[in-house]
């Protein structure tokens, strides 16, 4: 009970104030465990466009939350969501991991490398595997993924 009375009162208070505040600021949570989050995609791609520094996309799969505790406390979280039907997404174009699909191996890429490897994907309707950095979610409209940074992805041309 000790527990709720702060995030009730905060909740009031935002509330009261709502008029008052920006909501499309992205929230802030805070933890007493020390927590890690990654954003994960798993599936195929369709439409792939090049746009100045970013990388427009279709995606048909699913995409994970995972969260892991940094002391190993408690076991890793996930949420599974479907996105088979599809989803847009935009992710900056930067330096990335590209690992082989059993990820047996990898290798540090330049940016651009990145656009081949969606071209691929999308022309031969292979599965990848994307882990994002730092992604902006946006659960209301389209793209669903913003501004996300490919921290890792399946490259099935890495030898």
């Amino acid at each position: 009970m000790r527990k709720l009375l702060p995030l009730l009162g905060l909740f009031l208070a935002v509330n009261a104030f709502a008029d008052l505040i920006d909501t499309n600021e992205p929230t802030v949570s805070l933890s007493k465990m020390p927590w890690g989050v990654l954003f994960s995609l798993k599936g195929t791609v369709t439409n792939v466009v090049a746009d100045q520094d970013k990388i427009r996309f279709e995606f048909h799969g699913w995409f994970y939350f995972r969260q892991y505790s940094w002391n190993g406390v408690t076991n890793e979280q996930v949420i599974k969501m479907d996105f088979r039907k599809g989803a847009s997404a935009t992710a900056k174009i930067t330096d990335f991991v590209a690992t082989v699909p059993n990820v047996n191996a990898a290798a540090v890429r330049t940016k651009e490398a990145l656009l081949p490897i969606f071209k691929a994907a999308e022309q031969k309707q292979r599965e990848l595997t994307i882990s994002l950095d730092p992604a902006k979610l946006n659960f209301d409209s389209q793209p669903f993924i913003q501004d996300a940074r490919v921290w890792r992805i399946t490259d099935w041309d890495l030898h």
